[in-house]
């Protein structure tokens, strides 16, 4: 049986620890910290991204009234969601940097911070559509895209088994290792429409 100390006799018993006093030359202890930035980012590249991204949204969201409108980064998307539902369009944006996901955007953290300077100064911003541009971009809606060049919506592709073989629940129904390596189909996801020809 182990040997217990009776309770009077525990060593720390009577210690008592006093909070942090006044060193004199020094500023006073702070108890707890603060955090300084509202969202932590793995890096200033991340940290400039996501609040561009902030400014979008929280603008385009006191334009149009709407809480739930949100900027969208295909030119498909950006035509259907913001231009002809919420009835505004981007203007300022360079014609040497390609619209699209800021995520994917080329050039690094400089081309991010030439953007948020843009907006800082108001050379980027969004700006109410007319009746005829409305109509237009129905019609035509590369008379309103952002810039010259933009990201496309991507077409569903028609099998998401590419490089893995298919489930089989009554055959393999714990999803035991194949015999035979079967590596889905042989065609990319994506076939170029020359290759119908």
């Amino acid at each position: 049986m182990p040997h217990t100390l009776p309770k009077s006799r525990l060593r720390f018993e009577h210690v008592q620890v006093s909070p942090p006093g006044q060193i004199p030359g020094l500023p006073p202890p702070r108890l707890s910290k603060t955090r300084t930035k509202p969202a932590w980012y793995s890096g200033r590249r991340s940290y400039v991204r996501g609040d561009l991204r902030t400014h979008f949204d929280q603008e385009l969201q006191r334009l149009s009234g709407d809480p739930k409108a949100g900027m969208f980064w295909t030119f498909e998307d950006y035509i259907e969601s913001v231009v002809l539902k919420h009835g505004h369009k981007l203007i300022g944006w360079p014609c040497d940097i390609p619209f699209g996901n800021l995520s994917y955007v080329h050039g690094g953290v400089d081309v991010l911070t030439r953007l948020d300077t843009l907006w800082t100064s108001g050379a980027l911003k969004f700006i109410p559509i007319t009746e005829d541009e409305r109509i237009a971009a129905s019609v035509d809606p590369y008379q309103l895209a952002p810039a010259p060049k933009c990201a496309h919506r991507k077409s569903q592709g028609g099998r998401e088994d590419i490089g893995c073989a298919r489930p089989r629940p009554k055959t393999n129904p714990y999803n035991l290792a194949l015999r035979h390596p079967k590596n889905g189909p042989k065609t990319p996801k994506y076939v170029p429409a020359e290759w119908d020809e």
